[in-house]
């Protein structure tokens, strides 16, 4: 909150923020290869599809008001992407 008592007081969110982005900045190239190449072996198809099923699964669930993380979704289509080449189910798994 910004208030003007004489001296301006600054907003913590901004802060946070900030940290936020050049973590990113910085750091985020380590989980992008640690994801797409250390886990996983996509390729670039692989790739756009695991973003594509994120992207629609977190529209989804923000147009119907469910709280969800990000990174688990991401991460879920990503071992899903890689998972569809030549996968065979021998045994299928419980419905719960």
């Amino acid at each position: 909150m910004l208030r003007f008592h004489g001296a301006v007081e600054r907003d913590p969110t901004l802060a946070a923020n900030a940290a936020i982005a050049l973590g990113t900045y910085f750091g985020g190239w380590r989980i992008v290869h640690t994801m797409g190449s250390r886990i996983t072996k996509l390729k670039p198809v692989g790739g756009f599809c695991a973003e594509a099923a994120g992207a629609i699964t977190l529209f989804s669930t923000a147009l119907a008001g469910i709280p969800v993380s990000t990174t688990h979704t991401i991460t879920g289509a990503i071992v899903g992407a890689y998972g569809m080449p030549g996968a065979v189910v021998e045994r299928p798994l419980p419905v719960m």
